[in-house]
Parts: C-alpha cells; sequence; structure tokens
C-alpha cells in the first residue's frame, strides 16, 4: 500500500503520518518509506526541508539562501 498525503503548510501533515506510523508499528507492521520535515530560521520562516527516513535516518534535502 502506498499513501500520498497533501495540503497547505501547517495543516499537521507531517504530524497525521507521524501517528499513522506508529500505529502501524504497534501492530507489527515492517515500514519503508520517508517524511519531509520543514526547516526555519530563528524568525520562524521556512528556509528548507529535511528528509526523515521511517527507519530514523535524516539528512538536508533542500535549503535557500546559502552561498
Amino acid at each position: 500500500m502506498n499513501l500520498l498525503l497533501t495540503g497547505k503548510p501547517g495543516v499537521g501533515k507531517t504530524t497525521v503520518v507521524e501517528a499513522v506510523v506508529a500505529r502501524l508499528r504497534l501492530r507489527g507492521l515492517r515500514l519503508a518509506g520517508f517524511f519531509t520535515r520543514e526547516l526555519r530560521n530563528p524568525r520562524g520562516e521556512r528556509t528548507g526541508f529535511k528528509i526523515v527516513t521511517l527507519d530514523g535516518e535524516e539528512g538536508e534535502l533542500a535549503r535557500v539562501g546559502l552561498r
């Protein structure tokens, strides 16, 4: 099964994904995939995204303003 979740920024998509993953793991299911999390500067402005795998690995996916 594949799941694609869309919506406007800040509506809780990542929160939903994390909750669904936690519940499926409690049922003993093996999961694979990833989600993204926003990167924000100290003023709260979005500056990029990091990718988080369901295995717990993280990396920077994109960032603006670096030279």
